[in-house]
């Protein structure tokens, strides 16, 4: 019994993970690239740790009042922040849970594209699993799930040699 809620717990692991990767594969290949959110400057229509996902192929032309852009700061760093005005000189940003403007903050220069959709939480996955800890233990994981299938091949294949004779 346990063998068979562990093999059954690796199977639908497998096909979660198939099918997270495949729809991933498919939206980079739309232009959509993930950022997770690291702040609560958006709260509450991006929380933190959601993963975020931003079309790159977004025109910069035609962004507008109330979208969400992508951009990156001089610092190196990249910010998710609503467009509150759009003037001649580029676009004014604001967090939505931010008091204060950004000013006059993203340009045709640091626009990286437009936030289309997020998934709360999934940034956290995807942040531990990136850790070297987080590396280790999906490593460890895989391993666990493939001897343990290995093994449990190997007492199926015994007891049907045993019924045979």
């Amino acid at each position: 019994m346990f063998r068979k809620l562990c093999s059954a717990a690796g199977n639908i692991l497998i096909i979660a993970a198939a099918l997270f990767f495949s729809l991933m594969a498919v939206l980079l290949l739309m232009g959509f690239r993930p950022y997770v959110v690291r702040s609560g400057s958006m709260e509450p229509a991006l929380q933190t740790g959601s993963l975020c996902f931003v079309n790159v192929r977004a025109s910069y032309q035609d962004m507008k009042q109330g979208d969400v852009a992508a951009f990156r700061l001089s610092g190196g760093g990249q910010v998710l922040h609503r467009v509150i005005q759009v003037t001649e000189e580029g676009m004014e940003t604001k967090g939505d849970a931010n008091d204060l403007s950004d000013g006059i903050s993203v340009t045709e220069g640091n626009y990286i594209g437009k936030a289309m959709f997020s998934v709360p939480a999934l940034g956290y996955l995807i942040v531990a699993v990136q850790s070297g800890k987080g590396k280790i233990l999906c490593f460890t994981g895989i391993v666990c799930l493939l001897i343990a299938g290995m093994l449990s091949k190997e007492k199926a294949g015994s007891r049907k040699e045993k019924h045979n004779r």
